[in-house]
């Protein structure tokens, strides 16, 4: 039976306090395609494909207005042609238009850059930004759109539209006992570990931190086996003891037990209260007076600890050519991201492997060692998680990606079907709510919370997508519903579920920018909107839909909040048809308080008086929700 994933309540918005910032680097992270090109004068080649990585290093004055910006562009070209780049731009413009040309690289037909066979890397800085265009790309990313021209094709020949942007801040450091101040108990003699936190602060336009992401990445080395009770960060200088500021969840109640005392983890934490936000201010502000301690049931009060010094922005892995090893003999793993060049480490668990750069395409390929691997694998009956990460030369590591190990006769036969969660399509979008189903994909059947910050692991199952932990809201033996990471790529995204008993699932995920889909009080995606209206635009305490999925009669002139996902990046204007009139949306956007879910506000015009059954359907970029019904007295 399928189940809904929504509860509509109505809450109000309480803002966190925010501190100004003077300066950020935010970057734009854009798969780019032939077919993305809108109404290309000459035939573009079918399947070009590409990634561009734009980063911005922006400052800013004590009221928040951008002051002075530089742009870089990091591009990866697949044609698979000949082909001369002769333009690299950002243009301001819908998904569904052409917009003209607003930050330039000046790369130009003379002398251009030829690829051979359609393949190779470009790297260049732009020679001006215009801050007030940039002010608006900060504002509304998805109002923009990167296009590589060719001399084939010089009105574009692969383009990708933004989404987010993306500020990645890290340091990696080493946790000893040493660093411990005043332990009421003896540490463990040889006891060590590296701890890699990864901050993905949330800015508003004024460049305000109003939320994020902190990511702890930990490999422990302890002399005998060890429960570990708790994983922070506290707030203190080097020299004393201070409160914990930012926890993983990791506790006497939720511990990781490690039977030979080593270990691995990767926790990302979503920040969502005014003190975790503070928190993270102050991290960014000043991040010599924050650690990371790790304690287990003998050391309750920290057992290895490592402080914090000047953040720096680490590699950032984007994809891997495989996620789910299911045999000895697939130990290489090819792996594209930014940030590396031929002096780049790949470490699984903590150890540096074999690592081989190729310079033409920006990737790396890990290999595995025999000493890694099980042995022999054919007798593997459970599954072995490793975590990938990426070392550059200063030092800084990336956030890890999980690549699940197990013999091919023990994965699940029956493969996951990923869809969205309101209308169950096929096509999701970068954050929106999904839902799969399958069979053993749980052993019961469980809630998880639907406000950030959501579970990343519920009856001991956990949904890896591009390896990255998805948060979960619900499982159960045949679906799970889940929210897309924030961070995935857009693109066909691997799926990988893996249960408490240890069954192994796969399946896809088909991720792009936009997907809209309506929540309805059925949870199938038809009949009446779970939504909520309002007859003076303030209180919203009329429900649209009735038990049985009928709609509510209302009356024209209400204020109506629909409820849906996918939808969060939309890149132009969005129209709502109703009862065959087109209306302009009073708002767009995340719903802002439940993960995931989004929300588009209008006014039932007072010419639809007397309509009765309407029939109701949003219009983004192009793309459709599915049809609910509505009716008006």
């Amino acid at each position: 039976m399928r189940r809904p994933i929504y509860l509509i309540i109505l809450l109000f918005l309480i803002l966190a306090p925010t501190i100004p910032a003077n300066a950020e680097t935010v970057t734009a992270r854009v798969p780019l395609t032939s077919g993305a090109e809108v109404s290309p004068p000459v035939p573009v080649p079918a399947t070009g494909t590409g990634m561009a990585t734009v980063t911005f290093n922006i400052t800013r004055d004590a009221s928040g207005t951008i002051t002075a910006a530089t742009a870089n562009f990091f591009v990866t070209i697949n044609i698979p042609e000949n082909v001369t780049i002769v333009g690299l731009h950002i243009h301001e413009g819908a998904a569904t238009a052409n917009g003209p040309v607003v930050i330039n690289t000046g790369l130009t037909s003379l002398p251009g850059i030829n690829f051979i066979a359609g393949e190779g890397v470009i790297n260049v800085n732009a020679p001006t930004v215009d801050l007030a265009v940039l002010g608006r790309l900060v504002a509304n990313p998805a109002g923009f759109y990167v296009n590589v021209h060719t001399t084939a094709n010089p009105a574009g020949a692969i383009r990708g539209q933004l989404t987010g942007l993306v500020e990645t801040l890290a340091r990696t450091v080493p946790l000893t006992t040493a660093a411990e101040i005043s332990p009421p108990v003896p540490v463990p003699a040889g006891a060590s570990g590296t701890a890699t936190i990864t901050l993905n602060p949330a800015r508003n336009t004024k460049g305000e931190i109003i939320g994020g992401m902190v990511n702890f990445a930990i490999t422990y080395d302890f002399p005998a086996g060890v429960t570990i009770v708790g994983l922070h960060i506290h707030e203190g200088a080097a020299d004393a003891n201070g409160p914990v500021v930012i926890n993983t969840g990791v506790s006497a109640g939720s511990p990781v037990i490690s039977a030979d005392g080593k270990g691995t983890l990767s926790i990302p934490v979503q920040l969502a209260t005014t003190t975790t936000i503070g928190a993270l201010q102050r991290l960014i502000a000043n991040p010599a007076n924050f650690y990371v301690n790790l304690h287990t049931s003998v050391n309750t009060a920290g057992a290895i600890r490592g402080q914090l010094s000047a953040l720096q922005s680490p590699p950032v892995i984007y994809l891997a050519s495989n996620y789910l090893l299911m045999n000895g003999s697939e130990a290489e793993i090819r792996i594209a991201g930014f940030g590396f060049n031929a002096n780049s480490q790949a470490l699984v668990n903590g150890q540096v492997v074999t690592t081989t750069y190729e310079e033409a395409t920006n990737e790396l390929t890990a290999s595995i060692p025999a000493s890694l691997l099980p042995n022999p694998f054919w007798n593997l009956n459970s599954p072995v998680l490793y975590f990938l990460q990426i070392k550059n030369t200063a030092g800084q590591l990336s956030s890890p990606i999980v690549v699940v190990a197990i013999v091919t006769a023990s994965v699940n036969p029956i493969n996951m079907v990923t869809v969205d969660a309101a209308r169950y399509g096929n096509a999701l979008a970068a954050q929106s709510i999904a839902v799969s189903f399958g069979t053993k994909l749980a052993s019961t059947t469980v809630s998880g919370p639907a406000f950030p910050p959501p579970a990343l692991t519920l009856d001991g199952t956990t949904v890896y997508v591009n390896g990255i932990a998805a948060p979960l809201f619900y499982v159960s033996p045949g679906q799970i519903n889940l929210q897309i990471p924030p961070n995935v790529i857009q693109g066909t995204g691997s799926v990988v579920t893996v249960a408490k008993d240890g069954t192994v699932s796969r399946g896809s995920a088909n991720i792009g920018n936009i997907a809209p889909a309506i929540f309805t009080r059925k949870g199938d995606g038809t009949g009446a909107p779970a939504a909520t209206a309002s007859k003076n635009g303030q209180v919203f305490d009329i429900l649209v839909a009735n038990n049985d999925g009928t709609p509510v009669a209302l009356d024209a002139g209400n204020y109506v909040s629909l409820f849906g996902t996918g939808f969060r990046f939309l890149s132009g204007p969005a129209t709502i048809t109703l009862g065959g009139t087109n209306i302009i949306p009073l708002f767009v956007g995340p719903q802002g308080q439940f993960a995931g879910l989004d929300q588009i506000n209008f006014q039932i015009p007072l010419s639809l008086a007397g309509k009765g059954d309407a029939d109701l359907v949003i219009t983004l970029d192009a793309k459709t929700s599915n049809l609910v019904k509505m009716k008006i007295k």
